[in-house]
């Protein structure tokens, strides 16, 4: 998971961990993106 902060805490990672998936196929660094303001509804 490249971009999510959820850092190791989400349900996706857990189940691909109980089907014996240990790495990710992905080699990205982690992305860093700045805050924006847009609006009360869209948290960024």
């Amino acid at each position: 998971c490249p971009i999510c902060d959820e850092g190791g805490e989400c349900q996706l990672q857990d189940t691909a961990l109980g089907f014996g998936k240990v790495e990710s196929r992905y080699a990205e660094a982690k992305r860093v993106v700045d805050d924006k303001d847009i609006g009360p509804l869209i948290q960024t």
